[in-house]
């Protein structure tokens, strides 16, 4: 949202052309919505409040939702990225893509779950020429939150993102 030529940006593109897929449980896509609704980034985007409703729920549409069937805290420095974790797993996803890596240090890798930078989802996204299905989950809401992607039994490749807009 905040940044439309960025990787954040281009993440969503490519699950509007499902070549990814949006994992978000409901604390993950309150948290979403509740950030981009922040003033600061309906200013820094540029749109008006009705404008941010529209992509939120654009977005949110866009998610595979994810039940929560098991909670595993505390696992995590940062408390709020509990939910990013516990969306990941629950999800089954292959990675959390996030700008914000160390917050979320090797606990992930115990899950099976990598810890990837946007730009580095694109990449592999580049690299595999879309041999593979790739999932994401919103993750980077806010400041320093991050995505999570997954790689499933389907042999899909499925973040979840952390709490900052994008």
């Amino acid at each position: 949202m905040r940044s439309p030529k960025g990787a954040s940006a281009a993440l969503l593109m490519e699950a509007r052309r499902d070549k990814i897929t949006i994992l978000a449980n409901v604390a993950l896509a309150l948290e979403y919505e509740a950030t981009c609704r922040r003033a600061e980034h309906g200013v820094a985007a540029g749109l008006r409040p009705a404008q941010v409703g529209v992509f939120v729920d654009a977005v949110i549409a866009m998610a595979e939702p994810v039940e929560t069937h098991f909670l595993w805290r505390p696992q995590l420095r940062d408390p709020a990225d509990e939910m990013v974790l516990e969306a990941a797993a629950n999800g089954q996803a292959a990675a959390i893509v996030t700008f914000n890596s160390k917050d979320f240090g090797n606990i992930p890798l115990q899950f099976g779950i990598e810890v990837l930078s946007p730009v580095d989802v694109l990449r592999r996204i580049k690299h595999e020429q879309v041999t593979e299905h790739l999932s994401i989950a919103p993750a980077d809401v806010g400041e320093s939150r991050g995505h999570t992607t997954r790689q499933s039994r389907r042999h899909q490749f499925q973040p979840v993102c952390g709490n900052r807009c994008f």
